[in-house]
């Protein structure tokens, strides 16, 4: 079976992969292995760190994609706020385990990482996520993601791990190369910022937003809202009439000075980026 994994990477693209070691392209040539295997619409490269807050270096789309996503204003959303509820976040802070990590494998992933499951992914027509974790020093991780709007295959995920312990290993000989090269590799740099703030759960992140004058049902309801959710599934959700969800609505949307829930949003991640919520609505 691992001999079908390699046959089914072209020869140019393993001779490609060995001349990158030691190369600042040696990352993104692991990406193009890993897309090559694994159809998808977008890929990542994103180095994720104990301590420090995640650094997205690469965000690409697919050509089918890019005519339908803004593919800057994706990447900017997820490093003003939305990292902070990127589960691979919390995943390599609490687990740092690395290896290939199938999104739905992530434990206690619906629970703790609900907007991002149900507002983030969807906002980008996506369902599915996978991520290689790579180690690198002082306790990061350079972690190659492929993103798509189906689900993965066991059989795919099954195909990249056995693939992984030759990516593991040219990225041990790269490490070593790039210690003793005098070259640099942007990938590797410590990022020198200060300690990044630890990742949110959605319902303390909504209850910290809404902390001060707004009733439970209002918070219930905006929780709700942030999350996705239409008025018709919030009524069945909390067993009320649709009306008095609007009403709900009318209420706090006067209490937060708003006309629409793309402007509730933008004040909730401007409020977890500490930043004004008008640079980020058009």
């Amino acid at each position: 079976m691992g001999g079908d994994v390699l046959f089914g990477i072209e020869a140019a693209n393993l001779n490609r992969l060995g001349a990158s070691v030691g190369t600042a392209k040696f990352y993104l040539t692991l990406l193009q292995v890993v897309s090559t295997l694994i159809p998808g619409e977008f890929e990542s490269l994103t180095v994720y760190s104990k301590g420090a807050r995640p650094r997205l270096l690469h965000f690409e789309a697919t050509p089918q994609k890019k005519r339908s996503h803004n593919v800057a204003e994706i990447a900017s959303l997820y490093n003003s706020a939305f990292f902070r509820f990127d589960p691979y976040f919390r995943y390599w802070r609490e687990i740092s385990s690395p290896g290939v990590v199938p999104l739905h494998e992530i434990p206690d992933l619906l629970n703790r990482d609900e907007l991002y499951v149900t507002s983030y992914m969807p906002a980008m027509q996506m369902a599915d996520d996978v991520v290689v974790f790579l180690p690198v020093p002082e306790d990061r991780a350079i972690a190659l993601g492929r993103e798509r709007s189906w689900r993965y295959e066991r059989e795919e995920i099954d195909r990249l791990n056995l693939l992984y312990p030759l990516l593991a290993g040219l990225n041990e000989a790269h490490v070593r190369v790039m210690s003793a090269s005098t070259a640099t590799e942007p990938y590797l740099e410590a990022s020198g910022e200060p300690p990044a703030p630890p990742p949110l759960d959605f319902g303390g992140a909504v209850d910290a937003f809404t902390s001060t004058g707004f009733t439970a049902r209002e918070r219930e309801i905006i929780r709700l809202l942030l999350a996705g959710f239409p008025n018709s599934f919030i009524a069945r959700k909390l067993e009320i009439g649709i009306g008095t969800v609007r009403n709900h609505r009318k209420r706090f949307y006067t209490k937060l000075d708003v006309t629409s829930e793309r402007e509730i949003f933008s004040l909730f991640i401007g409020y977890l980026a500490n930043r004004d919520p008008g640079s980020l609505i058009e």
